[in-house]
């Protein structure tokens, strides 16, 4: 019976540690999933097409994390200036915002 119990335990805390493991890059897909979903979208704004200008600049190999987030704020500042009188802007901030974790995953400091 202890045996078993030690068992149980060694598992549970296995499965414990197990979720602190560390994660790799934020895929392409999950990026766009995340983006497509974000909160700060209204039902007119293409968010589809704004998330994936977003990944046609930083879905490519960069220099690192500060090229990576400049193309993210050059993205936000085109489609901010596009999108700010349809009443988009708000999912243009937050294609921006899963942009830099996009980039944070790809080339942690």
């Amino acid at each position: 019976m202890q045996l078993a119990v030690k068992i149980a335990g060694l598992m549970l805390a296995a499965s414990v540690l197990g979720g602190c493991a560390a994660r790799g890059p934020m895929t392409d897909s999950e990026f766009l999933g995340f983006c497509h979903s974000a909160d700060k979208r209204r039902a007119g704004c293409d968010s589809v097409a704004m998330c994936d200008t977003y990944l046609q600049v930083v879905g490519k190999p960069q220099a690192g994390l500060k090229p990576c987030l400049d193309g993210c704020a050059q993205v936000r500042a085109q489609l901010g200036a596009a999108h700010t009188l349809g009443g988009c802007a708000g999912a243009a901030a937050a294609g921006n915002d899963w942009c830099q974790r996009y980039c944070r995953t790809l080339y942690p400091e």
